[in-house]
């Protein structure tokens, strides 16, 4: 195992010319304070970020969660909405026996898109302070990146309930998911315990998402407030949030 940790430590970030342990021991060169809000001002996102030049690196021994990932999605998001032109690394530790690091890596994107993705992030955050959000991190993710559309549930089930090797400590297993959603597959996700906030809100469900776009992005947000909790939702929710991480975008 310490033989595992020193080996992680001394891997080298790709095109930095440092290692992990020149990131974790070496003081950042710049810490910045940036902010950012909805259109209205209705919700503020605040972060400390450390910088060594252009590099805000995170990194964890283990492997690469999508928790992870969404972790250094929204920093990264907010470095580039606020125009500044670094690079946002987080490595993970790779699968067991594996001498590959996972290694996450967000492209660069215009201050309007990563505003606009940050908006849509703000938005759902203020819908799940209204309502339970049907956002199971791992299950959302499996669901979301599976290559094959018809593989989709299953793999997210799979995330969701767990297997013999891989106990669903992120999913079934999670108290405040299973006092929400219970214990069933996703496709078994109907349920009224919660009452909607906006159900006169709901337009069509079948409408096209283009997570680009600030007006369709409100609009399937708007969807989430429908009478039912369901497998609708749980797509809705995935697509908007992680859609955007893949590699293939």
């Amino acid at each position: 195992q310490w033989q595992d940790v020193g080996s992680y430590l001394d891997r080298e970030v790709t095109a930095s010319g440092r290692t992990v342990r020149d990131f974790l021991e070496t003081p950042p060169t710049e810490r910045r304070r940036l902010s950012s809000s909805l259109p209205d001002n209705s919700c503020t996102l605040t972060g400390g970020l450390e910088l060594h030049d252009d590099i805000h690196f995170r990194g964890r021994f283990g492997s690469l969660r999508a928790t992870d990932r969404f972790d250094a999605w929204v920093r990264h998001l907010l470095l580039c909405a606020k125009g500044n032109n670094c690079r946002t690394v987080f490595l993970g530790k790779g699968k067991k026996n594996s001498k590959k690091a996972n290694l996450y890596e967000p492209a660069t994107l215009s201050s309007d898109i990563a505003q606009t993705r940050l908006n849509t992030l703000l938005t759902l955050y203020l819908r799940g302070l209204r309502q339970p959000l049907m956002l199971v991190p791992k299950a959302s993710w499996a669901y979301v990146k599976a290559k094959e559309i018809g593989k989709r549930l299953e793999k997210a089930n799979e995330a969701w309930l767990g297997t013999f090797n891989f106990p669903a400590y992120d999913g079934v297993l999670d108290t405040a998911f299973r006092f929400c959603w219970g214990t069933g597959p996703l496709d078994g996700w109907v349920t009224e315990r919660f009452a909607a906030i906006d159900a006169d809100a709901a337009i069509d469900t079948d409408a096209a998402i283009d997570t680009d776009d600030a007006i369709d992005t409100d609009a399937a947000i708007a969807t989430l407030a429908a009478d039912d909790v369901n497998l609708a939702a749980f797509d809705e929710v995935a697509w908007l949030v992680f859609d955007p991480l893949r590699k293939d975008k």
